[in-house]
């Protein structure tokens, strides 16, 4: 079939087909068609179907970079007109919601150093600091640049009973609820914040290292001054709650003062002091008597004769330890050396001898919830307080019901405070015993 020129253009709307199709021209928003076939494009709407439409208007003219950009650069315009092109990596690459994960590569932020900080911050604004090596945030607050975390590792923060956590990296910080103590770790072990004083740094007071619990004895640094000097370092000094020390460098406690305080009082009330003899401690019995005492009816064999205005200021030397009353006083434990003293109505007693320091065997508190195969240190406590072995030898330990050796070569060794620290690590479920002896 020959088809005319007038059948070829024909519109749409006529029905005419060409080797059984419809012509390709419809008319839509932008193209007209006239009866005759005439195409009528409208330039608002015939862009937004495709056809390409010209005008008057000069296009946009750019200059284009005559390098060749690098990998992941893009092009940008400096805005002007005409404008110019450049390559450049300075963009946030940022994925669509709709991007599968995960992806490749990383973001770029802003980076320079410090004096090339952008100039009208707000916050939310996020760089890298070159010359510091971390990330930082403009602070609308504090109007001021702050730095988030260092780059070579983040500060993490432990809180928990032991064994310690697993550490990260070195300045994290772990507190002990068990100690109530912070610790760090060095990249190595876990150290105190607040290590034990000692004689080139000065450190915390802990009790069973500085201050013995049991006697009250608080020690002196090494370099005090000579005994019965004045110690050059202010501080602690040593206190001693008995009768028997010969050191001229130690304090009296207050119960040792008062008793002091009341042999010194009792001397004071007699004018002339008069020995009439020795006394036994168990008996009570005069053991020998002075020329003055046997003139004054104290007897070998027989009890003291009551304190009277005759016998004042009269005294006894006790010999051997013992208890007994005097006369018209009540029953007094004694030791070798204490005296009794006259004073007209009663005999006074003067704690003067020696006292000995009574010894009890302590069980330490169990520390084998603490064992996981691992740790080797280990806090010693009895009865929830710290306590150090004084001397070493003092202290049995047991580990899963077997004797431990003491001494750095053996199975374990005490630290300076009240720690004991194992040469190898006990195992996990194993049971720990240990007892000491407390003068």
């Amino acid at each position: 079939m020959t088809l005319n020129t007038a059948q070829y253009i024909a519109p749409l709307n006529s029905q005419q087909v060409l080797s059984g199709y419809a012509q390709g021209v419809k008319q839509d928003i932008g193209v007209s068609i006239a009866a005759d076939g005439t195409i009528t494009l409208d330039p608002a709407g015939a862009a937004s179907i495709g056809f390409i439409i010209s005008n008057n208007n000069a296009a946009a003219q750019y200059v284009w970079p005559t390098a060749t950009g690098s990998a992941r650069e893009i092009l940008v315009t400096n805005g002007g007109s005409p404008g110019s092109l450049s390559w450049t990596g300075s963009y946030v690459e940022v994925y669509p919601l709709t991007s599968t994960f995960p992806h490749l590569g990383a973001a770029a932020m802003p980076a320079g150093d410090t004096g090339n900080r952008p100039a009208g911050a707000v916050d939310g604004w996020l760089r890298y600091n070159t010359d510091f090596d971390f990330f930082e945030f403009y602070s609308t607050l504090q109007n001021t640049w702050l730095p988030m975390s260092q780059s070579t590792g983040g500060v993490f923060s432990f809180v928990q009973a032991p064994p310690g956590p697993t550490a990260m990296a070195a300045g994290d910080i772990w507190f002990n609820t068990l100690e109530n103590l912070e610790y760090v770790w060095d990249g190595l072990a876990w150290q105190p914040t607040s290590p034990l004083g000692s004689t080139a740094n000065p450190g915390r007071l802990q009790v069973g290292a500085n201050l013995n619990v049991t006697t009250g004895v608080v020690t002196v640094p090494a370099v005090a001054a000579p005994a019965g000097g004045v110690s050059a370092i202010p501080g602690v000094v040593y206190l001693n709650d008995t009768v028997t020390s010969t050191a001229l460098d130690q304090a009296l406690t207050a119960n040792q003062g008062k008793i002091l305080q009341d042999q010194i009082s009792a001397l004071q009330i007699a004018n002339n002091l008069t020995f009439a003899g020795t006394i036994d401690g168990v008996t009570g019995n005069m053991i020998y008597v002075t020329p003055a005492g046997f003139l004054q009816g104290f007897a070998p064999g027989f009890p003291l004769s009551a304190s009277n205005v005759a016998n004042e200021d009269y005294f006894v030397i006790v010999v051997g330890a013992g208890s007994f009353a005097p006369p018209g006083s009540p029953v007094t434990a004694v030791t070798q050396g204490d005296w009794f003293l006259s004073t007209g109505a009663n005999w006074q007693f003067l704690n003067v001898g020696y006292d000995p320091q009574e010894s009890y065997i302590a069980q330490l508190d169990d520390i084998s919830s603490l064992f996981n195969g691992v740790r080797t240190g280990f806090p010693l406590t009895i009865a929830g307080v710290g306590y150090t072995p004084n001397p070493t030898s003092n202290l049995m330990v047991f580990v899963g019901g077997v004797v431990q050796l003491p001494g750095a070569g053996n199975a374990y060794y005490i630290l300076a405070g009240s720690n004991i620290s194992f040469v190898d690590p006990p195992p996990s479920g194993a049971t720990f015993y240990a007892t000491t002896v407390i003068s």
